[in-house]
């Protein structure tokens, strides 16, 4: 998993996204901001992703089906980001969610630093259906895995 996680490519994606998410769409948030952050950030999860399914598959001993076992992965993963991305119900589930985990962020920091507890802060998202080009960066994080070796 290391050999896939710690390549020039995924530092490459996660400064991209860093770099955007905090710091260009504070400045100049744009439709540009937005997809950049859906391209690097697939890209970057499906990584995390192909390397989980491999860590569990050598755990496992299904050596055998790794291959099968990412590509259905992949989709389910690509599934959701469709749900998410081009869906009301589908964006709503998602910033709850996302919500949540801020909130309770925010909670462990406020108990740890003695301050008042903040309350649920939601998330804003928008429904775009032109996100879904994001998804060239599953089979580009796949290729990007055999290209490093990890199925060998």
């Amino acid at each position: 998993m290391s050999q896939l996680l710690l390549g020039w490519h995924t530092f490459l994606a996660a400064s991209t996204l860093l770099v955007n998410d905090w710091l260009l769409k504070d400045c100049c948030r744009s439709v540009l901001t937005g997809k950049i952050s859906d391209f690097a950030g697939i890209y970057l999860l499906s990584l995390l992703v192909i390397g989980v399914v491999i860590s569990i598959c050598n755990r496992l001993g299904h050596k055998n089906q790794l291959k099968t076992r990412v590509l259905l992965a992949l989709v389910i993963l690509g599934a959701a980001f469709m749900l998410v991305k081009a869906t009301r119900t589908g964006m709503n589930m998602y910033l709850d969610v996302n919500g949540l985990i801020v909130t309770a962020g925010r909670q462990v920091s406020a108990l740890l630093s003695r301050r008042p507890l903040p309350r649920f802060q939601r998330s804003a998202g928008v429904v775009d259906q032109s996100d879904l080009l994001a998804l060239v960066m599953l089979p580009l994080a796949y290729h990007t895995a055999i290209r490093r070796g990890v199925f060998s």
